[in-house]
């Protein structure tokens, strides 16, 4: 009985023993994943992820303006008064971005399987898309001429693009995304 539960459990060594890390990143490996529109728009996701990952770092790196013009006013008045918070909470945001496109990545059948892919790939989608749903507050704040800033409706917008391209990628390959390895012959 506990020899069921165990082997259902995730293991990084099994996980590194069944792909050979140098075949992961190999470019006949990439190549050979990116044929599919599925495939293709988990990819775009995963790499999304990865710039707003580092993004966030950048965001540490230069302090407090940079949290000023990303929206964050409270947290550039604790980043200017020294406090370690700021940089706490946006690095650890940066690693649920590496995260979030590390699960695309094996969405696309990249990397191998993650735990739960479906649920967490629909999850990290509809918390884009939440977050790209304040588009139409922030095109109402600007035709009300609120003295809002336009980069709070690009972000917006880029959020719900991230959201649609990785849930769309999710829809296509459904059937996928929750086997160990998608079959050649097979593949959406």
């Amino acid at each position: 009985m506990s020899g069921s539960v165990t082997s259902k459990r995730f293991s990084a060594q099994r996980y590194f023993q069944e792909w050979k890390v140098d075949f992961l990143f190999s470019r006949q490996t990439i190549a050979n994943h990116m044929k599919t529109p599925g495939e293709i728009l988990l990819f775009l996701g995963a790499c999304a992820n990865f710039a707003i990952a580092l993004v966030h770092v950048g965001i540490v790196i230069v302090g407090s303006p940079a949290y000023l013009y990303f929206g964050a006013a409270g947290l550039a008045d604790l980043a200017a008064q020294g406090s370690p918070i700021p940089a706490l909470v946006t690095l650890t945001l940066a690693v649920l971005f590496v995260a979030w496109g590390l699960y695309a990545l094996s969405g696309a059948g990249i990397l191998p399987r993650l735990p739960w892919p479906r649920a967490a790939l629909l999850i990290i989608s509809f918390i884009y898309l939440g977050r790209g749903s304040l588009l139409l507050l922030d095109l109402a704040w600007l035709i009300l001429g609120a003295g809002y800033p336009f980069r709070q409706s690009v972000f917006s917008a880029a959020s719900l693009v991230v959201g649609l391209v990785i849930l769309v990628g999710v829809i296509l390959r459904w059937r996928l995304i929750g086997l160990r390895r998608s079959p050649p012959e097979v593949r959406q």
